[in-house]
């Protein structure tokens, strides 16, 4: 009676199937080491461009860093730092063969809205103009006058990296005591071109 149990209880342990060990699938694992490539206007970095402006300083180079914001609407917010060549409110121009010209920095912030195709506004510092000391006509020395301004305008960041603004809607303030209270403050505009690599 025993051996009879036994051999039954044996069968029946047999006849199960065997249960199936749960395995790992890496596919899932690989997916989430992997990084999509992003557009190089959805990352954060650094654009180096060329351009005129006040945000340049006159004529210059200037180095931009740029911060997606982690937002659901494209915003983009951006801090920058220009050298430049710097004229007078009427362009460089020569007093009895001396050119009325000076070098100075510009910095900048600001915010775009937008993926490639931005709308952009930007509020800064730096050298505005070029102002001579002359003595009966001669000049004797040049310096360089600081002032403000803000400016607003079109951008565009390609998924390359080429990098396009212009800014025609802008305003500087020059708080010269040597300069003329209409040429105090004076509509402006900017142009540049420019890469961000990464």
């Amino acid at each position: 009676m025993i051996v009879a149990l036994t051999t039954i209880a044996l069968s029946l342990t047999l006849a199960r199937p065997a249960l199936a060990e749960p395995t790992l699938d890496p596919a899932p694992a690989a997916s989430a080491n992997a990084s999509p490539h992003r557009p190089r206007y959805a990352t954060p970095g650094l654009a180096a461009s060329l351009g005129i402006g006040p945000d340049f300083a006159g004529i210059g180079v200037q180095v931009m860093g740029l911060w997606p914001l982690a937002t659901r609407l494209p915003f983009t917010v951006f801090a920058g730092i220009g050298v430049g060549q710097t004229g007078t409110f009427d362009g460089i121009f020569t007093l009895d063969g001396e050119t009325l010209r000076s070098f100075g920095p510009a910095v900048t912030a600001g915010a775009s809205f937008g993926h490639r195709h931005r709308a952009t506004a930007e509020i800064g510092w730096g050298a505005m103009v070029a102002q001579g000391l002359a003595i009966q006509g001669i000049l004797i020395d040049s310096f360089v006058r600081y002032g403000v301004f803000a400016q607003a305008g079109y951008e565009f960041l390609g998924s390359s990296g080429v990098y396009f603004r212009i800014l025609p809607l802008g305003i500087i303030h020059v708080p010269s005591p040597l300069l003329e209270a209409p040429n105090r403050l004076r509509f402006s505009s900017s142009v540049s071109i420019g890469w961000k690599p990464w």
